[in-house]
């Protein structure tokens, strides 16, 4: 299994599954650690057997036929019922500027709502640069 690093989230996000379905991270997968672009390379040229990939990587490798979902987080069960990810924020800021910290969490959580409602907009973007 193909990860930027232990510790990482996609480390952390796939012994979470593996251990669901009663595997043991430890013993039952091979780790190995490699930048993303450089670990989609090695899982197109078949030299690693997995690789979970955030957006876009999930997009550029399905345009390019490589590999198949094996599970999808945003609508597969229990994952999609999970928050991936976390808003954090220096207190001294949240203190001096709380309309800017209100504005950055409202738009985080509208694009959000977005991927969830329009996925296949989401996946294409905006087009602009």
């Amino acid at each position: 299994m193909a990860i930027p690093q232990l510790g990482a989230p996609q480390h952390v996000f796939l012994s979470s599954m593996a251990a669901y379905v009663g595997l043991d991270p430890g013993k039952d997968i091979t780790w190995v650690t490699h930048p993303r672009a450089e670990s989609m390379q090695l899982l197109a040229a078949g030299k690693v057997d997995a690789y979970l990939g955030f957006p876009p990587d999930p997009q550029e490798l399905r345009a390019r036929q490589i590999g198949h979902v094996v599970v999808n987080s945003i609508v597969d069960r229990p994952w999609s019922q999970y928050f991936c990810c976390m808003v954090i924020a220096n207190r001294t800021f949240m203190r001096r500027h709380p309309v800017a910290t209100k504005r950055a969490v409202r738009a985080i959580l509208k694009a959000a709502d977005l991927c969830s409602l329009e996925p296949d907009r989401a996946a294409r973007g905006s087009g602009r640069a």
